[in-house]
Parts: structure tokens; C-alpha cells; sequence
């Protein structure tokens, strides 16, 4: 039947302009494009990704979605644009073009792509028997850009997926509470506010404005699994192996979309997402048209992906996982505020810190099974194996199922430590070398413990930072493992030190501590963390610093009266000699 062409109606705003269309390129500007349909032109002016596209696309055809009709708010005849009017004076009209004037279309590359040449133009047409789409139905998550637009498909296999996770507002946690805490443990929070008048000050603030549910899942890339047919098992691993996989955040997801989303190891078609890269890592996060569906496959996860079911490890298999979220079953030997020292039936030592909800949770001679807690490092001099316990990491005191991967650890764990009375010695030795060794008490052990900066600095112990002292601007030096860099999406201007745009981490041993860091030593301290080196950081301790609190990272445990603004001014490397020297000479030896 006849019917308009589809740049006639966009023209006229009887046709949507964010739906995926096919239109064939007729010209490559440097300021824009022009596309047609085979009847009528229009300007078309693509994102920064599309700089150096080269005149030779001239003719291919692709498929826009999700794009923006500019500069036309009452619609026109295509005739009108300038773009379809030939002048007797204009020997290139196609090249006349004025972006504050003349309308035109406002592409971007996460939703722009080639087409096979048959693609019929106009708008996509639906499947025969199927209602989904089919064009850009599937995008390789490593060719996603950030500031690219919303994604209109991802295929994928869902790896891990954490508990319902709620995200609080600001006013909500007073710089107190954490803003990112499990659904479950909200709801017991809130129950027992009455007793409590600083939850009650939150529960009251929480009435004003809700938290937001969430949940995090990490996927893996399986675009083009489906066109393996012939390759022999080698290729797919070889193809497993350098699979892309992102962190996928559903905001405020529905009971069907969790039912879908929440089954390890299926694959899922998931649509309208937006992008953002952080490092080398790539985050997904849904607005509000997305949608997930299920794919019905049998073998794409295990054979294509590399996926692996859950499964308890031991503190030795862990050492061999850092960098990852693992699941595990310990026993709690010795809890301070802000750390918990556990072992297994290896009798290796992990020291897990902990997060800023649930403290009830984490006592002495507790058996816990704990997922998605997050393996920093194995620091050889201690012999401990630091972990996280992140925003997606859970702890369960409770005894698992039978059907579940932790009853049989669960079990090894109970007659070891609870019923062999025999082992009590041996636990009595272990948490006296935790104190001793690890946080240098003096046994028996206390619940504090100090930090290691330099020597005669006042310790706030409650916090493990360090005190308040009486000068505006000190400078102290912290010793440790240069762990993590996190980019801040805003950065903070500092009247000493300039433009801070980062926060480092770094691992002392029994503390962790974060201090800023300026733009230009961003480079350097990013290389320092990915070689997980011991590192000298000479750091300046200014006024109290509210830019840092309600951050949502876990690990932060700072108040708004005790925060204070460290900032790094040099970082040096340490070379295993050096180190070596260093303790020599503590001991009041020679080399």
C-alpha cells in the first residue's frame, strides 16, 4: 500500500524520530552528514565518536535509533529544508548548512550502525510472528562509549547477581549510616529505630524521601555465541577468555525483571541502557523503558562466556582470585571495629573489612558464609589475604541448606571449630599472633588497635584515622600497599593543593586509608596500584572536609566531625631491599 516515506513524516512530527530507522548516507561533512530514504534528505549531525569517519561511507546504509529532530519544533515540508533545495548559484547544496537554523538530526554512536546493503530504507518493520526487534537487537559490550547515548540491546550472560540493595538519600544518613546497604537489613534497621534516637532522626528523614531498590549484576558479552557452529572447543575457550564484562545496575526493578534477571547463568537480552566507563571497567544502568528478556540456551554460558557456578573456597584457593568477588565459609577469631580476622580449616588468615551495617553480625567464634566479598590482595609479609565486604557482598550466621554449596564447608567448619575441643588451643595461638603480629597489641586483645603511620602521631582509635591535631596543615607519611584508585566525578578544588581528582587507598596492614589525589599525580599513583607495590605516600592533613562525606563506597567509615581532608603530595616506590633494610634496622641489626 502507499504510504509516506518516513523522512516525510519525521519532517511533519507524524513519526517519532528515536525509532530505529534505515537511511543510506549521501554525504560526509566535517560538521555533518546528510541521510536520506530514498525520497527526501536531512541533515544529521553525529556525536564526537564519529570524528575521522571518512568520506568513503559514502552509500552504505545504516540504522539510526534514539535520536533527536533539532531546530524543528512546528514541523515543515522536507522541501523546506535546505538541504533539499538546489540553487542555481550553490554548486554544492548539499555542503550549506547552519546547525543554530537548519533542522537536522542528532545521532549517537552507541545506537548508530551499518547494515547489510538489502536492509530495506524506512522505518524498521516488524518481524514476521514476533513483535521484538531485530535491528541493533545485539552490540559487543567493548564497542559501548561513554557519552554515546542509551544502548537499544546488550545480549549477555549474567555471572553473579547480589541481594536487593537500597540506595539512601543524603538527608537520610546524616553522613552516619551508609548510603548503600542490603534491602533486608533496612527493614530490621527501621523496626528497631524506636529504641534508637539516632534512627529515629533517619526514619524520620526517611519519610520525606524513599530509598531507591536496586540490584547489581555482573554479565558477560555473548554476542555472536549464536554464530559458533563449527569451531571446535579450543576456539571457544580462546574466545572465553577475552569475553567483556560489565556491572549491570537495574534501578528500581519490577518482580518480573528480578524473577529474569536474578538466575545465575542465563542469558538476557536487555535494552535501553545507558554507559559509563571507569577505568577498565565498563557500567551498565537502566532507565526507565528497559526491559529484560530471557534467552532460551542451553550451552552459551559454560562454552562461550567461561561461566562457572558458585562454589565455597578456601582461603588458599582465594589467594589465586584477587581482583574478584568469591564466595566463602570461616570462622570469626578475633573482631575489631573495623575489621574481622577469620580462617578455615587451611588455617590461613583473612582479613575481611567490614561494612558499616550489620556490626551485630560479626562476633568472635562465629561461623558466617559470606558472598561476593571482594579479594584485595595476599600481603606475603603478614601471610594475610585482605578482602572487602563491598555494597553487593552478604553475611549469613545462619545455617545453610543441605542443597546448598556452603552446608558441606558449613559442616567441615562446625566439627572442626565447635565440636573438636582440642582446636581451642590452637585458635587461642592463632588470635595471639593476630594481636601481636598484625595489629601489635599486647595481649590479651583489645578492640582497638593503633595505626601504622609514622612514629608518635595521635590514633583516633574507634575510627583507625588519624586524631585531630591542633595545626591547620600537618604532613605525615603512611607506609603500605597502594591498593585502589577511585575517579571522582566531580572534582574537588583545593586552595593548597589545587584540583583533586581522585581518592587512593592505601592498605597498612590492620587499616586502610584514603587520602586525595591531585590531577597531576593521578598517572602515577595508577601505576603504582596496578603493580599492588609497598609505597611511601607523604600526606598533608588539612580542616575538616565535608566533600568526602555520603560517599557511597563502602569502605568509607568517616563521621562529618571527624573527616579530615588528607591529601597526597608525594608518592615514592619502595624496593623490596629498601623495605628490608628498613626492618633491619628496627630490629637493631646490620644488613
Amino acid at each position: 500500500k502507499a504510504e509516506r516515506s518516513i523522512l516525510l513524516k519525521i519532517y511533519q512530527r507524524d513519526a517519532h524520530p528515536g525509532n530505529a530507522i534505515v537511511l543510506f548516507i549521501a554525504a560526509v561533512y566535517p560538521t555533518h552528514w546528510v541521510l536520506s530514504d530514498g525520497w527526501y534528505g536531512i541533515a544529521a549531525v553525529p556525536d564526537g565518536h564519529f570524528k575521522g569517519v571518512k568520506t568513503s561511507l559514502c552509500g552504505t546504509k545504516v540504522v539510526v535509533w534514539n535520536a533527536s529532530l533539532v531546530n524543528n519544533a512546528e514541523g515543515i515540508h522536507p522541501l523546506e529544508a535546505r538541504v533539499n533545495q538546489v540553487l542555481d548559484d550553490d554548486s554544492q547544496p548539499l555542503k550549506t548548512f547552519d546547525k543554530d537554523k537548519d533542522p537536522y538530526l542528532a545521532l549517537h554512536v552507541n545506537s548508530t550502525r551499518r547494515v547489510h546493503w538489502a536492509t530495506k530504507l524506512g522505518m524498521e518493520p516488524p518481524r514476521c510472528g514476533s513483535s521484538a526487534a531485530y535491528l541493533l537487537q545485539s552490540l559487543p559490550l567493548r564497542s559501548l562509549k561513554q557519552g554515546g547515548g542509551l544502548v537499544r540491546s546488550i545480549r549477555c550472560v549474567v555471572l553473579r547477581v547480589s541481594e536487593l540493595l537500597v540506595l539512601q538519600p543524603k538527608e537520610s544518613t546524616q553522613g552516619r549510616h551508609p548510603r548503600v546497604i542490603p534491602d533486608k537489613f533496612l527493614h530490621h534497621m527501621l523496626s528497631s529505630s524506636s529504641s534508637d534516637p539516632l534512627l529515629t532522626n533517619h526514619t524520620t528523614a526517611s519519610t520525606t524521601s524513599a530509598p531507591t531498590p536496586f540490584l547489581r549484576l555482573r554479565v558477560a558479552c555473548s554476542h555472536g555465541a549464536w554464530t559458533v557452529r563449527t569451531e571446535n572447543t579450543t576456539q571457544k575457550r580462546l574466545r572465553s577468555s577475552t569475553t567483556t564484562t560489565a556491572i549491570l545496575t537495574l534501578w528500581r526493578p519490577s518482580e518480573e525483571m528480578i524473577q529474569i534477571a536474578c538466575k545465575e547463568g542465563a542469558e538476557i537480552f536487555v535494552t535501553s541502557v545507558a554507559v559509563s566507563w571507569t577505568h577498565d571497567q565498563l557500567g551498565l544502568t537502566s532507565s526507565k523503558h528497559t526491559t529484560i528478556q530471557r534467552i532460551e540456551s542451553e550451552k552459551t554460558a559454560q562454552e562461550f562466556v567461561g561461566y562457572e557456578p558458585r562454589s565455597a573456597l578456601t582461603a588458599l584457593d582465594m589467594k589465586n582470585k584477587c581482583g574478584k568477588d568469591v564466595d566463602t565459609c570461616v570462622y570469626l577469631v578475633h573482631v575489631t571495629d573495623d575489621y574481622a580476622f577469620a580462617t578455615d580449616p587451611s588455617w590461613a588468615i583473612l582479613c575481611v573489612k567490614l561494612p558499616r551495617w550489620g556490626a551485630k553480625v560479626w562476633k568472635n567464634g562465629t561461623l558466617v558464609c559470606l558472598r561476593n566479598v571482594f579479594v584485595s590482595h595476599y600481603d606475603a609479609h603478614l601471610d594475610v589475604l585482605d578482602c572487602v565486604m563491598t555494597d553487593t557482598a552478604t553475611v549469613s550466621t545462619s545455617p545453610p541448606a543441605p542443597s546448598s554449596y556452603f552446608w558441606a564447608p558449613f559442616l567441615a567448619l562446625k566439627e572442626l571449630f565447635i565440636c573438636d575441643s582440642a582446636t581451642s588451643t590452637r585458635v587461642t595461638a592463632l588470635r595471639r599472633r593476630i594481636c601481636t603480629t598484625i595489629l601489635n597489641h599486647d595481649p590479651p586483645p583489645s578492640t582497638s588497635s593503633p595505626i601504622h603511620v609514622d612514629d608518635n602521631v595521635p590514633i583516633n582509635k574507634k575510627e583507625g584515622q588519624v586524631a585531630l591535631p591542633s595545626t591547620d596543615m600537618e604532613s605525615r607519611q603512611v607506609t603500605g600497599h597502594a591498593m585502589h584508585v577511585y575517579t571522582l566525578p566531580t572534582p574537588i578544588h583545593d586552595p593548597v593543593h589545587g584540583l583533586l581528582s581522585a581518592v587512593l587507598y592505601v592498605d597498612t596492614g590492620a587499616h586502610v586509608h584514603e587520602m586525595l589525589v591531585p590531577a597531576h599525580m593521578t598517572t602515577q599513583v595508577t601505576s603504582a596500584v596496578a603493580c599492588r607495590q609497598l609505597v611511601h605516600v607523604r600526606v598533608h592533613l588539612g580542616n575538616i572536609d565535608d566533600d568526602m562525606i555520603n560517599s557511597c563506597r563502602s569502605w568509607e567509615a568517616l563521621e562529618p566531625f571527624r573527616a579530615r581532608r588528607v591529601v597526597a603530595v608525594n608518592v615514592q616506590r619502595v624496593s623490596p631491599s629498601s623495605h628490608i633494610q628498613v626492618l633491619l634496622q628496627r630490629l637493631g641489626t646490620n644488613p
